[in-house]
């Protein structure tokens, strides 16, 4: 006799990940600096066309639990009404560096296209 178990593995949302990490301050170009995610990669996570590889993966929600100070347990997954969306902008770039909260060290950064 075999006993089976139907288990419910919500996704995460990587949409509100981000989000939550753009609420924090942090622009695309700063996680990609921190993470080496490319700019395009975090776009298609954005707009939910794809999902990240593994790696990837945790390093995001590395990043996510140390800049919210959230457990991994608490990363937003679909369907989850405790994560509501807020919006935030940068309105200016300061300058040439950004302190990672990945590794704790200064990352250099190209000044914004116009």
């Amino acid at each position: 006799m075999t006993l089976a178990r139907r288990i419910t593995i919500r996704r995460i949302d990587w949409f509100r990940v981000l989000a939550d990490l753009r609420y924090q301050g942090l622009t695309l170009r700063v996680i990609t600096a921190c993470t080496g995610i490319s700019k395009p990669t975090l776009l298609g996570l954005r707009n939910q066309e794809a999902d990240p590889k593994m790696h990837q993966g945790e390093l995001l929600i590395t990043l996510w639990t140390r800049t919210t100070g959230r457990p991994a347990s608490d990363v937003p997954r679909s369907g989850d009404p405790r994560t509501a969306l807020k919006r935030s902008y940068v309105e200016s770039w300061e300058g040439g560096s950004i302190h990672c909260p990945l590794c704790g060290t200064e990352h250099s950064m190209r000044p914004p296209k116009r």
